[in-house]
């Protein structure tokens, strides 16, 4: 897939600050990217010198083929964002903000309309396209906030932390019209986060940061693959009151425990679940279903921000 966004040895200063320590990443075309790390990390400047409010001190920042660190201009119409600030105006009805929008993104008075009804049913808000939005709930502005970065019909998106601040139910709205920003809408997202679950849950990419430096930046598919952990859940049809005794004392195992009819095997890391397998199957036990742990990204983010610590 062709690189939508390539970032080169970036660095920003503020006066004796740094707030950004030489980060490259890249994202292609169709991925969800999310840029995780705590507040202070770096994370909403990075994306405000990608959307061009602020130019780096050195490196290189090419969005969709242009140099943005030397004029965004040229890309301002492909691209669409959701800032902390929606940039909503309260006493216009939420139709109107959208109209508002498509006219400030000279967006063709014969496509203005069908446009504006397609993304308030998109967010789920056309029933209350008259409604001035000052009555609002904070979730509901922000899916209009959505649809309004959307109105142009842009390649790329820029969430800075989406779901902040709202109630559960409407995170689960907001993070499933990402998703289907990606699958129906063929978008590239570029997510700031702090909402690990969230991100394990709807992105491809992810990079962590760290006071300005770049710990780790891969797909969510090899991070799944290469960070499994060496435990082992076993469902069995019958467990002798003896086995957790028993595999505690084999060479390759470190420990193991029952809940209900499973086995929790922790195994050392040269072992594979094809030993502890091996091992039951001799003692003519029923297995009925094999799972293996894997590291969550809470468990890596909190291995990689305290490694940067010490």
């Amino acid at each position: 897939m062709p690189e939508i966004i390539r970032v080169e040895n970036l660095k920003k200063e503020f006066g004796r600050t740094v707030a950004l320590k030489d980060i490259s990443f890249c994202i292609e075309k169709g991925e969800v990217f999310g840029y995780l790390g705590p507040n202070g990390a770096g994370k909403t400047t990075t994306m405000r010198i990608l959307l061009g409010i602020l130019k780096p001190t050195s490196g290189q920042a090419i969005l969709l083929d242009e140099d943005i660190s030397k004029d965004s201009a040229k890309v301002r119409g492909r691209i669409g964002f959701v800032l902390e600030d929606q940039r909503l105006y309260e006493r216009l009805s939420a139709y109107d903000n959208l109209e508002y929008f498509a006219r400030i993104y000279q967006v063709p008075k014969d496509r203005r309309e069908e446009n504006i009804k397609r993304l308030l049913e998109f967010v789920g808000l056309w029933g209350n396209k008259d409604q001035l939005i000052g009555k609002f709930s904070k979730g509901m502005k922000q899916r209009l906030a959505i649809a309004r970065s959307l109105v142009h019909d842009p390649e790329v998106l820029f969430y800075d932390e989406p779901t902040l601040g709202l109630d559960p139910e409407i995170q689960v709205i907001i993070r499933d019209l990402i998703i289907d920003l990606v699958k129906e809408e063929k978008k590239t997202v570029f997510l700031n986060s702090h909402n690990l679950d969230e991100v394990q849950k709807i992105c491809s990419k992810v990079a962590i940061l760290k006071k300005g430096e770049i710990l780790m930046c891969d797909s969510m598919k090899k991070l799944r693959s290469e960070n499994r952990k060496p435990e082992v859940e076993v469902t069995l049809d019958n467990i002798p009151d003896d086995l957790v005794k028993e595999i505690k004392s084999l060479d390759f195992v470190k420990d193991c425990e029952r809940k209900d009819n499973k086995i929790i095997v922790r195994l050392e890391e040269t072992a594979g679940t094809n030993d502890i397998l091996k091992y039951l199957l001799q003692k003519n036990l029923k297995v009925r279903e094999v799972k293996e742990a894997a590291k969550t990204l809470e468990d890596l983010y909190l291995e990689l921000v305290k490694e940067a610590e010490e």
